[in-house]
């Protein structure tokens, strides 16, 4: 598993290969989206999990990009009684089925696909897009 920091509080995972993660540390909450346990390294993945949402003290929202993307969100959801409350520092942008979020601090866009998008999105000031899922 990798794992990348991409700003102060911005972080992506890859528990496998072609699957990407996102971990965002809201003022509000701790938000992860399309997570996913890396096979071989859950229990380290947790620790390091478990410590930081016991740090922050804040509640977890985890966000799908896509419905296909749930894979660890039940477990997850459970062990942090995390719910799907989106935090106000991001703004989700439904796409047919899909949902991009743009996480404005980090003018960061998540998504499941690159794919065309609509105008609402082009018009967004993001500076990184970060596939997930």
């Amino acid at each position: 598993m990798d794992v990348e920091r991409l700003e102060e509080g911005l972080w992506r995972w890859t528990p496998a290969p072609e699957i990407g993660c996102v971990y965002y540390e809201a003022p509000d909450a701790v938000v992860l989206f399309d997570p996913l346990l890396p096979p071989g390294d859950e229990e380290k993945f947790l620790a390091y999990l478990d410590r930081d949402v016991e740090r922050h003290g804040l509640p977890v929202s985890i966000l799908l990009t896509a419905p296909m993307n749930e894979r660890s969100t039940e477990f997850l959801r459970e062990r942090y009684h995390a719910g799907d409350r989106v935090p106000d520092t991001v703004e989700p942008h439904p796409i047919e089925e899909r949902t991009a979020y743009f996480v404005r601090p980090h003018r960061a866009l998540v998504v499941a696909a690159l794919e065309p998008w609509p105008d609402a999105i082009t018009q967004l000031p993001v500076e990184l897009v970060l596939v997930s899922g």
